[in-house]
C-alpha cells in the first residue's frame, strides 16, 4: 500500500469512529447564530429618539437572545415578540454614535454586527425630514382608504402623533386608547364627519380637515374567506354594513380585526407611540381580520393564539 491510499483510510477511520462517537462537529453548530437588524452603518440621524429590531436566531432557526450595547451602554429591549425584539436609542452625543448588536449560541461561537451613526441634534418642532404612510383596507377589498403620501417629521413626534395628523388632514378621525406619547392603540378610524366624543369607550382624536366619509364597500377577497371561517370564533362579512357602517376597527367583521401596522414592511412589536420614524421611512397602516395573519404581521402580537 503506498502513502496516498495508508492516509486516505486511515482518515476513512478516524471519520467512522468521530461519527459512531457523536463527536464530529455537526453543519447546524458549524454555521452559528445568525443577526440582522433594522440599523444601517454610516447613517446620519436628526431625531434625538430611535426605534430599531433585532433578529437572532441559532443555527437551527430559533430565536435567542442578543447584547445590544449604544456606545458601550447595554441596552434592555423595548419589547419582544415570538421574530424579534425591538429597541429605543436615545441620542445626546452629536456626532458619532456606536451601536453594537451581538449573539451567541451554538457551542459559544458568537455572531457581532457594529453600527456608526452620527448624530446631528434637532431643535423641538423642527422638521427632520419626511416619511411616506398609507393606510388600506386590502383584506376588505376596499384597497386605500389613503393612498401612500408623503408626511413631514417633526422633532419630539411619535408616529402617533403624525397618524393623527395624517387622518385629519384626509377628511377622517381616529378613535384611540392611551395618548399619542404613551400606550396609544387606535381602535377605529372613522368618518370625519362623526361628532361623538367617544366611541365604544375611546376617544375621538379632534376635528378633521374638509371631513369625508370612509365609502368603504367591502367585498372580502375569496382566497382569505375559508381561513377566516375556520380559525375565528365570530366572522360576518355583512357585519360592516349592518353595525358599523362609518366606524372601523376592532371586532369589525371578526374577533380577529383590527389596525396594524408596519415600518418599511417590518411589523413594529410595539404602538405607535413607542416608534420614532427617520427620513424616508414607509408606513403602512393595515386592517386585519386574522390577528395580522392575513396580511403578515401575526409574529407581532407577540403571543400564541390558537389555529390562526
Amino acid at each position: 500500500m503506498n502513502i496516498a491510499k495508508k492516509w486516505t483510510a486511515l482518515l476513512c477511520v478516524c471519520l467512522m469512529l468521530l461519527a459512531a462517537f457523536g463527536t464530529a462537529p455537526t453543519a447546524e453548530a458549524a454555521s452559528g447564530p445568525s443577526l440582522r437588524t433594522t440599523l444601517t452603518d454610516n447613517a446620519t440621524q436628526r431625531g434625538s429618539k430611535k426605534t430599531f429590531d433585532v433578529w437572532a436566531r441559532n443555527a437551527a432557526g430559533s430565536k435567542i437572545k442578543a447584547t445590544v450595547k449604544f456606545n458601550g451602554e447595554k441596552l434592555n429591549p423595548t419589547w419582544d415578540d415570538n421574530e424579534k425584539s425591538s429597541y429605543t436609542l436615545v441620542f445626546t452625543q452629536e456626532g458619532e454614535n456606536v451601536v453594537t448588536v451581538s449573539a451567541s449560541s451554538d457551542g459559544g461561537q458568537k455572531q457581532e454586527l457594529t453600527y456608526h451613526i452620527t448624530y446631528r441634534k434637532a431643535a423641538a418642532g423642527e422638521a427632520i425630514g419626511s416619511a411616506v404612510w398609507s393606510v388600506e383596507a386590502f383584506t376588505l377589498g376596499s384597497g386605500y382608504v389613503i393612498p401612500p403620501v408623503r408626511g413631514p417629521i417633526y422633532e419630539g413626534e411619535t408616529s402617533a402623533d403624525q397618524l393623527i395628523r395624517l387622518l385629519h388632514s384626509n377628511g377622517l378621525i381616529g378613535y384611540y386608547g392611551g395618548t399619542t406619547k404613551a400606550s396609544f392603540y387606535l381602535a377605529y378610524i372613522a368618518d370625519g364627519t362623526v361628532s361623538a366624543a367617544k366611541y365604544n369607550g375611546y376617544q375621538k382624536s379632534g376635528t378633521a380637515k374638509s371631513p369625508r366619509a370612509l365609502d368603504l364597500h367591502v367585498a372580502i377577497p375569496q382566497m382569505l374567506t375559508p381561513h377566516l371561517q375556520r380559525t375565528m370564533t365570530f366572522f360576518d362579512p355583512d357585519d360592516y354594513e349592518k353595525n358599523w357602517r362609518g366606524y372601523l376597527g376592532e371586532f369589525v367583521i371578526s374577533n380577529g380585526s383590527g389596525w396594524m401596522y408596519c415600518v418599511n414592511n417590518v411589523f413594529p412589536n410595539v404602538g405607535f407611540a413607542d416608534t420614532y420614524l427617520s427620513d424616508g421611512d414607509v408606513v403602512r397602516v393595515q386592517f386585519t381580520l386574522g390577528y395580522g395573519a392575513d396580511i403578515g404581521g401575526f409574529g407581532a402580537m407577540g403571543t400564541s393564539i390558537p389555529n390562526v
